[in-house]
């Protein structure tokens, strides 16, 4: 079980990686299976605080972009947010 203290601190990648794909699989279990086109998942990282993503790429990649400096709890709603995104990627502007 994670402390309350552990829930503010930074994640290292690999665990950031792992809480998106349980989630993902948590997901399909109540909303069923994803998009199957979207093969693949990747996971990025940038500095823009404001503007986590999913974006889908031409070659059934999903490119995921989270923020590095996000505590766990920060990466848990970032997650749930763009696990959402994963279900069904549209192309850029169009709504899931």
């Amino acid at each position: 079980m994670t402390s309350a203290q552990e829930w503010g601190q930074i994640p290292d990648p690999s665990e950031v990686e792992a809480m998106f794909y349980e989630t993902l699989a948590e997901a399909q279990d109540v909303f069923g299976p994803r998009d199957s086109k979207w093969e693949n998942f990747c996971i990025r990282y940038h500095s823009d605080v404001g503007r986590p993503r999913t974006d889908p790429g031409s070659s059934g990649t999903v490119t995921v972009w989270l923020n590095p400096g996000r505590s766990r709890i920060g990466y848990r709603f970032e997650v749930a947010h763009e696990v959402v995104h994963c279900l069904n990627p549209v192309r850029a502007y169009e709504t899931t």
